[in-house]
Parts: structure tokens; sequence; C-alpha cells
């Protein structure tokens, strides 16, 4: 057993970001034999590494149970067209809602408080137009009464109004931590596409980006594209794809030039 397989493991998880649960109990009983066989006792000699390969080697295949290594191994991972990081299946709730949101709205509550502006928040989330929302109610008494103990619900109100209720009352980097939120969640509640095709165009022509498999990376329309929807707004009205007269057009992959 090579020294530092502990840390080497530890590097090679926290590097490709992947934990096989599957396998690593198997390895981490390994490592640990390796460092009991090459460990010098008093009065003995250690015992050589083609010894300890040999005895390892004999251990690992106890372990495996006359299975192939691949099969210890969990199956996602080496799955043809997969990439565990993009593909993996996420739960909302749990990982967006009461995760990420839930930590950042509690953050921006204490930041709130301390600047004596939750009576400002609340009149401000108070004042918010609810009837476009994808909530049945916005419910802002309980929010602000019970910050401490919201649920999956609020969170989902909360993620689509809090750029336009906080603006100027944080940090900026408070306010673009929220307005990636906020991006994040249209994507995830996103579920139908009545025109998949014309959904795709106003995505590509605005900006947004797509996998291309022969480059294998993501890919954007080249410069000329989006410059040509932007100096010509009575083609990109054709499209369909709103556009905002007085604002200086920009491009951002949401099928709206602003």
């Amino acid at each position: 057993m090579l020294s530092g397989a502990t840390e080497k493991v530890k590097t090679s998880v926290s590097t490709t970001g992947i934990r096989d649960s599957i396998s690593l109990g198997i390895l981490n009983t390994v490592i640990e034999l390796g460092k009991s066989l090459h460990k010098q006792r008093a009065g003995t000699s250690s015992k050589p590494k083609s010894e300890v390969r040999e005895v390892l080697e004999k251990e690992l295949t106890g372990f495996l149970q006359g299975r192939v290594l691949e099969d210890a191994i969990n199956p996602l991972l080496g799955m043809k067209d997969v990439n565990i990081h993009l593909d993996m299946p996420m739960e909302i709730l749990h990982m967006i809602l009461l995760g990420v949101m839930k930590y950042f709205w509690g953050q921006t509550v204490f930041l709130l408080k301390k600047a004596n502006l939750v009576s400002t928040f609340q009149s401000r989330l108070d004042a918010i137009d609810q009837d476009r929302l994808n909530v049945p109610s916005l419910n802002v008494e309980y929010i602000c009464c019970y910050k401490g103990g919201l649920i999956g619900k609020h969170f989902k109100s909360l993620a689509q109004v809090m750029p336009f209720v906080i603006h100027d009352l944080v940090l900026q980097r408070v306010m673009d931590g929220w307005t990636s939120i906020g991006e994040l969640v249209v994507l995830l509640w996103h579920t139908k596409i009545d025109n998949t095709d014309e959904y795709l165009v106003k995505h590509i022509l605005t900006g947004g980006f797509w996998y291309e498999p022969q480059l294998q990376k993501w890919v954007q329309a080249a410069p000329a594209v989006l410059d040509f929807l932007s100096e010509h707004p009575e083609h990109t009205r054709l499209l369909g794809i709103k556009v905002n007269d007085e604002a200086p057009t920009t491009l951002c992959g949401t099928g709206h030039i602003t």
C-alpha cells in the first residue's frame, strides 16, 4: 500500500467531486489493512512491499466475492454518455428550497435585522403584485412573523420576488446571490415547453448556451447573430421575442431582449 493512501483518496474525491459509497467501504478497509501490514512492530522487520501487495490483492478478491472490480463501483459512474455532475437527478425541495435558499434567506434576514430594515422589507413584500406569481398566496404576514420557520412553499414564493424587494436594502453581492437563485428556479420550474423548436430558437437567438456533442462543450451563438437581433428589433418582434425599446439591449438566453 503506497504511503499517504488515505490523503490521496480524499484528494481524489475532492478533485473529482465524486464519492462512491458502494466502493468506498472496501477501499478504506484495504487501506487500513495496508497500514497495519506496513507498520513495523517492536522486534520485527516490516514486510516487503511485494508481500504486502499480495496480501492486499487476496483480501480485495475476498471482498469482491467473485465479482469483477467494476461490479463494486456505482454503475452510474461508468455509464456511457453520462456526466454524473451534469446529469444527476436532483430533488428540488431539500437541495434548493430547504438547502441553498433556506440558508441564504437566514443570512439576508440577519442583515435586514441588523440594519433595522425588516419593516421596510415587509412593506415592499406586501406591495408585490401576486397575480403573475407561480404560487397560490405569498402570505407576507406569516413569512415576516415566522422568518425562521418557513417551509418549501414560502421559499418558492420568495425566490420569485426577492431581487425586487431588497434591491437597495442589502449589499450588491447579496443582491447578486438572490438574482442567481431567481435565474436558477426559473429553470427548475419551467417544466412544460409547448413548442420545443420555437423555444430553442428563442433560447439560442437571445444568447442562450447549448451543448454541442461534436465539440463536447457548451457553446453560444456567434456575436454577429446576437448583434443582428439587437440592431433589428423588427425581426426580433417577428420571432415573438419581447423588446424593451427604452433600455439598452442585452441578451441573456431567456427568450427576452431587455
